[in-house]
């Protein structure tokens, strides 16, 4: 059984890989290409579009329908990335901290 000074301490540590988290994550962005490699959208951690890039080649069709559709699909695919990311990065960041169940069953 785990005694109380080490569940603080516990929670200390806890807080403390969230507050890296939170810092690392307010730093990525990640950026995603549409397969024909005419848009290029960069997001953030808050969701944000950042950049988008439009090659020339996009002006020499007239289907708006389908540039809107490949930009929509193209921020869509950098947010999955990012989500990716942070993801990876949380799972590292709390890879040898114990289970809440376990934390629970030893108070």
């Amino acid at each position: 059984m785990h005694s109380t000074a080490q569940h603080l301490a516990s929670i200390a540590e806890i807080a403390t890989k969230l507050r890296t988290l939170r810092d690392e994550s307010a730093k990525l962005e990640a950026t995603a290409e549409s397969p024909d490699g005419l848009v290029a959208a960069t997001v953030n951690s808050r969701g944000d579009v950042v950049e988008l890039e439009l090659d020339d080649r996009v002006y020499r069709t007239s289907d708006s329908a389908a540039l809107a559709a490949a930009i929509t699909q193209t921020i869509r695919a950098a947010a999955a990335d990012l989500e990716r990311i942070m993801a990876t990065r949380a799972n590292a960041l709390f890879a040898n901290q114990p289970e809440k169940s376990d934390l629970a069953r030893s108070w």
